[in-house]
Parts: structure tokens; C-alpha cells; sequence
């Protein structure tokens, strides 16, 4: 006879799936943890919580639809929101599109698609895809993936999505002297990380300065509100701007 779980199984199986998505946009969102150690973190905490302590999580980070790596978190009652996109190798040459969902397992794969930057919200463009290799732009940087790394990455063509303003250059692309002026923070900078820059000032409409670089290239020292600070080019990463001519 074919197995099935019952009500009771089901259910129980559906709350360790809303547990484990809730730690983890957790970690992403309220930590320092890094994003290739989330998955393994949430899952030595999801079976810690009751329903009542799930859902005062789910109620203080604003009820999230989606944990940090696209998939749905299912509802207190059970429900689950629907997969969202299509994989990146199904994306047409030329079409554009946004990321909205990367897979965290198997391990390594995952590990390989956190090292090359990739995150939620990104627009990308394939400009080649072959049965050996995908080649696309993500917010102004080449990509080149083997296709079982690349399926693994699922997106919405532009013309289904509400996709934001395509931002090009960030604050590392400026060179001493240079200034420009805060557009956003990549989604990719999460948690602790995140509100430090914030705290430090770093808001959309803030002029940045580039003041001089260190003799190995990095860190680089800015000037922000009147202020001198250091950031690491992948910290600089983050930061999207315009490019001015007025001083900071």
C-alpha cells in the first residue's frame, strides 16, 4: 500500500517547515550569521518552538510570505504561498529578469551560487546559455555558471515583475576625490552588517567622498557627513550610487 501522512503528520511536518524558514529569515534579517550558514543553523532550531512561539517570531519580524532564499513560509493555518519564477536557464537570450528564488541545497551549490554575490531582487540578463555554461549580467557584473548551478537560480522576466531602477555602479567603482550620492543598500547586505553601515550614516541621499585609498587598495577611507570612515571593497560593494560633481 502507498504511504501518505495523515492530518495530524501533515501538519506537524508544515509547522518544522514554517519554523525552519522563519529562523532563517531571522538569521538573515536580526544577525551577523553568514548566508551559506543559514539553512544549517535553522535546522538545529526548528524544532525548539511551539505553534504559540512560532507565531509571536512570525508576528515580530512582520509576518514574512518568504524566507531569505525565496521559498514560502506556510501560514499558522498551513497555507503556502505558490513558487514564484521559472529557472535561469529557461530565461530567453537577452531577457531581462529578477531573481526570486536560490536554492540552498545541496550544500555546495548553494555555497558556490553565495560566492558569486547572487541574491533575491538582483536583475539579471542572459547573454548566452549553452549545455556547458550560462553567461549573464547581475546588476552590472559577468556571471558564468555551469547550467546545473544556474537552474538552481529561478527568476521573473521583467515584463512580469515590478522590477526596480537597474543600478550599475556602486560606491567601489569611484576613485579618489570621487563623489557620489546613496541610492540604496544592496539586499545582500543583511542583519548586523547592514544597520552598521545605516549607522554610520549610510542612507539614501547621503554624498560619500572617496579620500584615499590604502597603499594595498584596500580598505579605502570615506568621508560621509563630515565624518572619515573606512569600508572593505565588499562593503563598498553594497552601497549603490550616482556619481556627482558637488563635494561631500
Amino acid at each position: 500500500a502507498a504511504l501518505h501522512l495523515t492530518s495530524d503528520g501533515r501538519s506537524q511536518a508544515l509547522h518544522v517547515i514554517r519554523v525552519h524558514r522563519l529562523w532563517e529569515h531571522y538569521l538573515a534579517e536580526e544577525t551577523g550569521v553568514e548566508a551559506a550558514d543559514w539553512h544549517s543553523e535553522a535546522e538545529t532550531r526548528e524544532h525548539d518552538l511551539t505553534p504559540e512561539e512560532a507565531n509571536s517570531l512570525s508576528h515580530q519580524m512582520g509576518n514574512p510570505v518568504y524566507d531569505p532564499h525565496g521559498d514560502p513560509i506556510p501560514t499558522q493555518a498551513g497555507e503556502i504561498a505558490p513558487h514564484q519564477g521559472k529557472p535561469l536557464t529557461d530565461l530567453d537570450i537577452g531577457q531581462q529578469g529578477r531573481i526570486v528564488h536560490v536554492e540552498d541545497e545541496p550544500d555546495a551549490i548553494y555555497a558556490q551560487l553565495v560566492a558569486e554575490g547572487l541574491n533575491l531582487g538582483m536583475q539579471v540578463q542572459v547573454f548566452e546559455s549553452t549545455g556547458k555554461r550560462v553567461c549573464f549580467w547581475a546588476n552590472g557584473e559577468e556571471h558564468i555558471l555551469a547550467p546545473i548551478l544556474a537552474a538552481n537560480i529561478s527568476v521573473i522576466p521583467i515584463a512580469e515583475a515590478q522590477v526596480p531602477e537597474t543600478l550599475s555602479e556602486t560606491l567601489a567603482a569611484l576613485k579618489e576625490g570621487e563623489v557620489g550620492r546613496v541610492i540604496r543598500i544592496s539586499q545582500n547586505c543583511r542583519g548586523l552588517e547592514r544597520r552598521r553601515l545605516m549607522d554610520l550614516g549610510i542612507l539614501p541621499g547621503t554624498l560619500i567622498e572617496v579620500d584615499f585609498r590604502s597603499p594595498v587598495g584596500d580598505p579605502t577611507a570615506y568621508r560621509v557627513r563630515g565624518c572619515m570612515i573606512a569600508l572593505r571593497k565588499e562593503q563598498a560593494n553594497h552601497i549603490y550610487i550616482t556619481r556627482q560633481t558637488e563635494a561631500a
